[in-house]
């Protein structure tokens, strides 16, 4: 349950992580499309030179927005990937608890399947036992009779 719950944080935490980097990423195109704005205002300048220096400067800067939002989108890959793995850590730990709670079931029906055949035994033991009781009973009778009848046979005899 703790490890699930580790898991679960992780991914929030991943999530957030995600969201932060998303966000970052959205700031930096809007900014590259607000350099290329400027840079097209400055265009309509009357000094064509500024006006290409300032495109190329939003073309260096566009450049490298691109450059960063393609960093940011592999790290949002990855971040991806890692989530890929987490919902699956935490689909192989549902299935280990289901299997778990199959293995108590199983566990605890051989208990109470143990349980009814010592009950069993138990009885058995105690009948055998009433058996015993009766059998040597009725041997000490046989043998009350058979001391009788020999001392009548003695008696008889003499």
């Amino acid at each position: 349950r703790r490890t699930m719950e580790d898991v679960q944080n992780k991914h929030k935490q991943e999530r957030s992580e995600w969201e932060t980097t998303r966000e970052s990423i959205q700031a930096e195109l809007d900014e590259a499309k607000q350099a290329t704005i400027n840079a097209q205002a400055a265009s309509t300048d009357a000094r064509i030179e500024n006006a290409v220096d300032a495109a190329t400067r939003a073309a260096e800067e566009r450049d490298a927005a691109v450059a960063k939002a393609q960093s940011k989108q592999h790290e949002l890959d990855q971040a991806n990937a890692m989530l890929d793995e987490l919902k699956a850590d935490v689909q192989n730990l549902r299935k280990t608890n289901e299997n778990i709670a199959h293995d108590q079931s199983c566990a605890g029906d051989a208990v109470s399947s143990l349980e009814r055949k010592l009950h069993e035994a138990r009885e058995q033991s105690r009948t055998m036992g009433e058996r015993v009781e009766t059998l040597v009973s009725e041997r000490d009778a046989a043998m009350a009779d058979v001391a009788r009848l020999s001392e009548a046979i003695a008696q008889a005899n003499m």
